[in-house]
Formats: structure tokens, C-alpha cells, sequence
């Protein structure tokens, strides 16, 4: 009976530990552009064992179109525990800091939430819309959206940070352009309509008194 119960015990921890207890997600969500933070873009960040994945996620509320996530920044407490970052996907390269942290790169735009270390890509006119990072060993567990920041380009020259917690005040950027409300699309389309209208009745009537 002892001898069941030791392998079902076992059993139940090879079972519990297959799946690692570090997966888990967070979401960034707080830009230092308006427009950008009132279109629900956001950017998911996986974290699985030893990998980060960044996904860039569209709100749908502007007419810019997502270029690339040109800067990932990573703060120091994903460096707990001296890990390092040993994988780095195509085409980011190292920007600031060190594979270990210890950096001082300034992210969120306002020079004010100093990160362990920033991978860039060449120009940000072009990007993966997902990046997985891969780290010697598992991440610790209790990461937050104030752990990661990321610098977004879109078309059209507009651009902004996004992290956990705006370290200032949002500006705007005049790049970026919304989505036109429905009611605004309905009411430009009516005064076309309406100045179609009256166009059409003013050559009617001109026509009219030529031929009289």
C-alpha cells in the first residue's frame, strides 16, 4: 500500500512539473503618444521557461500602419539571479547594456526609466510583428509589464513607447492619425452628398434660363 501510494506521488510530480510554472503573460499597454494609446494597440509579452516572446497586437484605431518593434528594453529584475540573454532573434542586435543586464538605456521616451539592456533592429522602418528572446535558464516568476519596455514605428512617422507605467505625461504626435469615428464618416459623407446636390440644382437651374 505504501509502495502505491509513493509511485502515485511520483506520478502527480512528474505530471505537476511538466508544465513550467514561470508561463504566464503580461501586457503592455501605456504609451507616451495619445493617439497611439487611444487606438487599444498593445504589445503581449510571453514568458515560457527560459523564453520571452514580444507580440505587437492592433488595437484598430489608426490609419498608420505597425512598421516594427524597433527597441525591446529589459529591465533589471529580469536579470535576477544573473541570468542572460543567450538567443536573440533576427534582425535585433544588441543596442545598450550587456546579454547580463547592468546597462543604463534610457526607454519610455522620457529619459527617465533607465533599462538593463536594448535590442534594436537596423531601421525601423521594417520588423518582426513577434520577437521570442531565449535566456540561459528559466525567468523568475512575479514579472510585470514594468519589467519590458518597447518603441513602436508605424508608417507615416509616427512612433511611441509602450510599457507598464508612463514614467511622464503623454504627448501627441501629429504622425499619427486616428481612425475617423463612424459618426464623423457619416456626417462628411452627408455634406458631400447635400454640396453634390445643390451643385447639381444650381448648373440645373443656369441651364434652364440659357434656354428660356
Amino acid at each position: 500500500m505504501i509502495r502505491v501510494l509513493g509511485a502515485l506521488l511520483v506520478a502527480g510530480l512528474m505530471c505537476f512539473t511538466a508544465t513550467p510554472a514561470s508561463a504566464y503573460t503580461v501586457t503592455l499597454n501605456v504609451w507616451n503618444v495619445t493617439e497611439i494609446q487611444a487606438s487599444g494597440d498593445t504589445i503581449t509579452v510571453d514568458i515560457n521557461g527560459d523564453n520571452v516572446t514580444f507580440t505587437f497586437v492592433s488595437g484598430g484605431g489608426l490609419t498608420n500602419t505597425f512598421q516594427a518593434m524597433k527597441d525591446i528594453f529589459f529591465q533589471p529584475d529580469v536579470f535576477a539571479g544573473g541570468d542572460s540573454i543567450t538567443g536573440v532573434p533576427s534582425p535585433y542586435t544588441l543596442s545598450c547594456g550587456s546579454a547580463s543586464g547592468g546597462g543604463n538605456c534610457q526607454a519610455d521616451g522620457f529619459l527617465a526609466n533607465p533599462a538593463a539592456a536594448e535590442y534594436s533592429t537596423p531601421t525601423g522602418s521594417t520588423g518582426p510583428i513577434s520577437a521570442t528572446f531565449t535566456f540561459a535558464s528559466a525567468l523568475p516568476g512575479g514579472l510585470t509589464s514594468n519589467s519590458f519596455d518597447v518603441h513602436v514605428t508605424y508608417s507615416g512617422s509616427c512612433s511611441g513607447f509602450v510599457d507598464g507605467t508612463l514614467k511622464g505625461s503623454p504627448t501627441s504626435d501629429s504622425g499619427c492619425t486616428p481612425v475617423p469615428e463612424p459618426m464623423t464618416m457619416f456626417l462628411g459623407g452627408t455634406g458631400l452628398l447635400v454640396m453634390g446636390y445643390v451643385a447639381r440644382k444650381r448648373l440645373f437651374s443656369m441651364g434652364r434660363s440659357v434656354t428660356v
